[in-house]
Order: structure tokens, then sequence, then C-alpha cells
């Protein structure tokens, strides 16, 4: 098992170009802290659209998370709505140009080879060979609107949960929120093709449980200015609570 998948990189002052790209993939996941701030943003999209291409918001080659929030977002990968493999995104740049000290809302991850690696093979059987499906689902920012012809809830798209991307385990899904509030859009109504949702809930809890496992979960408090780079084929990740409701300005971008 590899715990060796996070690095941390001290800039101490110095330009974000100074890194080389190979500073940047020796590690699954990088955190980079006090980056020189003349033109760090710039540098942020120059570095980022240096690997590939990316995906597109509104001419822009990031997008924005500027809202209030206080909710925690569950582990997930980017792109979980997507079937073509080709707009997966590979990669995910975060910059976090304004951040709260000491209110929570710290950034988890979770490492995908190790979870894999400690599921019971039922569940890897279940996941490789019964399709997960999304009920309801509009994407996290938008909220679903049922067709006035059908009853109940709306299964919207299908995929399985575990494929093998360049050699290593991908997990594509959500895992469930111990407490859904307002702020969240979607209520995680997800269920294996040939299971109900409650004996679903009950393996998607249990993958839960070794994702925010010591082995193979970090956390970190991210403060103005960090940038964090993840391979999204190897992590799930999302934010724990914030103690309050607040603003915070993340850019985020993708890169296939």
């Amino acid at each position: 098992m590899n715990t060796n998948f996070f690095k941390e990189i001290d800039l101490k002052n110095k330009s974000l170009l100074s890194l080389s790209k190979d500073n940047l993939i020796e590690s699954p996941s990088v955190l980079i802290k006090n980056a020189r701030n003349k033109n760090l943003f710039a540098e942020f999209i120059s570095i980022a659209k240096s690997f590939g291409d990316y995906l597109d918001y509104d001419n822009k080659p990031y997008k924005l998370f500027d809202e209030d929030s206080q909710q925690e977002i569950e582990y997930h990968s980017d792109g979980v709505s997507c079937i073509d493999l080709k707009r997966i995104p590979k990669l995910l740049f975060f910059f976090a140009k304004s951040w709260p000290i000491n209110l929570g809302g710290n950034f988890k991850f979770s490492y995908t080879p190790n979870i894999v690696s400690l599921l019971p093979s039922s569940i890897i059987h279940l996941m490789k060979n019964q399709k997960l499906q999304f009920f309801n689902y509009a994407g996290t920012h938008s909220k679903f609107i049922k067709p006035k012809n059908l009853d109940g809830d709306v299964m919207v798209f299908e995929k399985h949960a575990l494929s093998k991307v360049d050699g290593e385990y991908k997990i594509d899904l959500f895992l469930p929120l111990d407490k859904i509030t307002s702020d969240i859009k979607w209520d995680y109504l997800m269920k294996f093709e040939d299971l109900s949702f409650e004996e679903s809930n009950k393996i998607l809890v249990e993958i839960k449980k070794i994702a925010i496992s010591e082995c193979c979960q970090k956390e970190l408090p991210l403060k103005n200015n960090d940038i964090l780079i993840l391979n999204n084929n190897l992590f799930l990740h999302g934010r724990k609570a914030f103690s309050q409701k607040i603003k915070r300005e993340l850019y985020r971008i993708q890169i296939l």
C-alpha cells in the first residue's frame, strides 16, 4: 500500500513558473504554498494549460466557485456525469485565491488505489459488473426538473463505478453525505442496477468508511494563494463543512 501519495512544495516567494513540470507530477497530489503573489493567477493558468487541453467554461479555462457555502462536499471524482471517457479530466488544478481561516472547510482527498486494495472482493465485483445508476441528477449547481409525464424518481445516467485507467483502478461515483441540508442541490440518490436504494447505500457507506481511513485520506487546511494539483484518476476529493456560512474564492481548471 502506497502512503507516499502527497507532496508539499514551499516556494518561499519564488515564481510558480520556477517549478518544472516534472516537479508537479512527481506525486499524484501536490500542494504548492507561498508562491510569489505577483502575476500568480496568470501563472496558475499558464502552468495548468501546459499539461494539455482543458474543459472550457464560457470561453475561460477555469470555473470559479464563489457562492456562499457551508455544507460538506462529500467524496467524488470530477466528471462523474460524463459518459464519454475522453471528456473526463485527468488532472485538477485548484487555486484558493481567498479562503477563510480557522472556520473548518478542510479540503480532503482519498487515494483510490489504497481504497481498492482494502475493498472486499464482493464489492469490487459488484462495482465492475453492475452499473451505478444516478437519479434526479442535473449537476451539482443546477436543480433537476422532472418531466411532467413521469412519476417517481428518474434515472438520469448510469455507469460502472470502477474501471481501469492507465493500469490503475479509477473510482467514479459520489459517496453518500451523512446529512443533506438546503445547500445541496441534489439528494445523492444512487443505486446499483440489481439492488435497491437501501442495499446500494449500505455498500456506498462501506466504501466511504475505507475512503476516510487514515491510510487513504489526506486533509488540508487551505490558505490564501495555495495551489493544489490532483490526479483525478487516482483520487476522490471533497471538502469538510465550514463552521458557518462563508464566501470563498476557489478556481478550478480541469485538464483532459
